[in-house]
């Protein structure tokens, strides 16, 4: 079962989660109840309960995917980098290594004592495990958080956020990403339009001059077909994204979200980001089974949150001050553009290759200036792979205007 997708439409994600829902395994397991088998992780000595989504049958081997890799190291204080080589090179030293902070070492040779010296108790701790039984009869394992982690499904994100914007009264279109780790949900209000002819003055879209999107344009232009382009126009879109993380990875954010119309770049501003933490009670060993009243507590707390977003960020108020603020700031001139573009990669914390389209797309939009700086970074998220890191850009590109 493919997990992560890129650039899809609204609807699209909706499907594919709900397939996913049914699909899930979440378990409060005992640390004990884990042990590490041929490189894969045995999950042992839960029950098989039936509920809503069918029955659940959690015993078996899991692939792990890197995601539980990374819980791993940090529960178990084991380095990153050397798990990954054992798991993909040494799948019997992984084992060992995970067994024995599991399980610890408490006997000897049939008939001898062990010596108290290298006696080790086994781990104490439940863990709330996460995975999927995937189509193939190959279940992963996805995630391994603390027994105090409060599940904040994609799914659920997905309903309280279009409950919250109808609540609010704003009709939108929009796309999504799935990757590993996050949800990345941007939507926009096709009748909340700012103008931002200062800010766009003389940018022309890289990809209308050769560059591609990362796979290809249907997803974008699936959301920009309900918008009215303008002709060119320097107009953007009031937006907001939503990001989630069902794994731990991050909180559930809210930030004010930029569609510009003339090159569908998009652009959010973190420092208004609003966070919901996932912390919730401590929860006993067993099928993890939110009942109808948290489920609709959950729910409603994110949809006032939504609501409350949408009407502070998606308006033409709002917008039009953030353009304010930016055009202030873009008109600086680029002389030594090679020069501005590798010392603000750098300081960005930009890769070669990523510096090097950058550099590309400022040259084909056409911009001298500072702004011309921040719309290369907002372009190139759309070129690359990684949806978390496409959001990254996204986020730190208005920061290149106190760069040049």
């Amino acid at each position: 079962m493919q997990i992560t997708a890129r650039n899809i439409s609204v609807e699209d994600l909706y499907t594919r989660l709900r397939e996913q829902q049914a699909r899930k395994v979440d378990v409060v397991v005992r640390a004990t109840d884990l042990a590490a088998e041929g490189g894969r992780v045995r999950l042992a000595n839960q029950k098989t309960v039936l509920g809503p989504a069918g029955v659940t049958a959690p015993n078996g081997l899991y692939l792990p995917l890197d995601t539980f890799l990374i819980h791993l190291a940090d529960k178990f204080k084991i380095p990153l980098d050397y798990l990954r080589r054992m798991h993909a090179n040494r799948p019997d030293i992984f084992d060992d290594n995970l067994n024995g902070w599991i399980h610890g070492h408490t006997f000897g040779p049939v008939g001898e004592a062990i010596d108290p010296a290298y006696k080790f108790d086994s781990d104490g701790r439940n863990f709330l495990f996460r995975g999927f039984m995937s189509d193939d009869g190959d279940p992963v394992a996805r995630g391994l958080m603390g027994d105090k982690f409060k599940i904040v499904d994609n799914l659920d994100t997905v309903a309280a956020t279009l409950a919250g914007l109808q609540e609010a009264g704003v009709d939108s279109v929009g796309t999504a990403d799935i990757s590993d780790k996050h949800l990345h949900l941007r939507l926009v209000a096709p009748a909340v339009k700012v103008w931002a002819t200062e800010l766009l003055k003389d940018y022309r879209s890289p990809f209308d001059n050769g560059e591609t999107r990362f796979g290809g344009d249907r997803g974008i232009q699936q959301a920009a077909s309900a918008l009215e382009r303008n002709g060119g126009d320097p107009v953007l879109n009031a937006g907001i994204k939503i990001k989630n993380s069902e794994l731990g990875f991050s909180s559930t954010s809210v930030a004010p979200y930029a569609l510009f119309l003339i090159c569908l770049n998009g652009q959010t501003v973190e420092s208004d980001v609003v966070r919901a933490i996932h912390s919730g009670g401590r929860q006993g060993p067993g099928v993890v089974d939110w009942s109808d009243d948290t489920r609709r507590k959950e729910l409603a707390a994110m949809t006032a949150r939504v609501r409350d977003s949408v009407k502070a960020f998606m308006s033409a108020d709002y917008w039009e001050r953030q353009v304010a603020e930016w055009t202030a700031k873009a008109g600086k001139p680029v002389d030594d553009a090679e020069a501005t573009i590798g010392q603000v990669s750098a300081t960005l914390g930009f890769t070669d290759a990523e510096r090097d389209t950058i550099f590309r797309h400022f040259l084909l939009g056409g911009q001298r200036t500072a702004g011309g700086v921040m719309n290369a970074i907002t372009s190139t998220a759309q070129t690359i792979e990684s949806a978390d890191r496409a959001a990254e850009f996204e986020g730190v590109a208005v920061k290149a205007l106190d760069l040049v």
